[in-house]
């Protein structure tokens, strides 16, 4: 029998404040906690998720248009929950550089991120990737954080498509060619194929991206936050 996984999605008053001040969105329904059974991922996740995220009844208020949301009536959909907590975790870890801010600390995060910028969007990843290369010119460099982070919410604005995943996944196949052997690169090919054409899911190029990792590592790739972008995400996966 199938275990029923459960992810506590929550909202911190003390990080989303200044966004999310109550009187100003009587649409937020849940401040605190909010359970979601998700009976289509058939393993249990390993730990409770603490996020800061907003669920909405109905629709989004405008000034919360650009940030991650989740309406009511999508939380039994793969596509808007894996969306959802993408841009969640992307914005949690960016955050986490404001306190000590500065460019060196926004390179190694772009330099992580950057793959799952791709995958949104091709124009975006280099438009993002022009802005971080050009952070050391900027005069006032919180004024540049607050913008990249509009940014980076702006082209993570909806779900990726088939498409651009499938570019980002052959973009990313590129760092293994050297290492690999001639029987994984097919298998990895195909699969990227596979997906492309929609006759596999996510998870699978992901996976063995992942399984080549382990048997043949790389520093760079492994910090990739593409391959793994919250807990448990190729769970999620397998019904993309």
């Amino acid at each position: 029998m199938k275990t029923k996984p459960n992810i506590r999605v929550y909202l911190s008053a003390e990080d989303w404040n200044e966004y999310f001040a109550a009187e100003r969105n009587n649409k937020l329904i849940q401040c605190l906690s909010s359970e979601l059974n998700l009976q289509q991922v058939g393993d249990q996740f390993e730990e409770e998720i603490k996020i800061a995220g907003i669920i909405f009844a109905e629709k989004i208020a405008p000034e919360c248009r650009g940030l991650p949301t989740l309406c009511m009536t999508d939380m039994t959909d793969p596509v808007a929950l894996d969306h959802f907590m993408q841009r969640v975790f992307m914005l949690n870890e960016l955050q986490q550089y404001k306190d000590n801010l500065s460019v060196k600390s926004l390179i190694e995060f772009h330099s992580k991120y950057k793959y799952l910028f791709m995958s949104y969007s091709q124009a975006g990843y280099k438009k993002s990737g022009k802005m971080i290369a050009d952070a050391y010119k900027m005069p006032n460099l919180a004024a540049f954080f607050a913008e990249y982070c509009d940014y980076l919410l702006a082209i993570t604005s909806n779900p990726p498509k088939r498409g651009d995943q499938s570019n980002t996944l052959s973009h990313l196949q590129g760092y293994f060619k050297k290492n690999i052997s001639g029987d994984e690169k097919a298998q990895l090919t195909q699969l990227i194929d596979d997906y492309r054409h929609q006759r596999a899911n996510l998870s699978q190029p992901i996976e063995f991206m992942l399984e080549l990792l382990q048997r043949h590592p790389d520093d760079y790739l492994s910090q990739q936050r593409y391959f793994l972008p919250y807990p448990s995400a190729n769970q999620w996966r397998k019904l993309l």
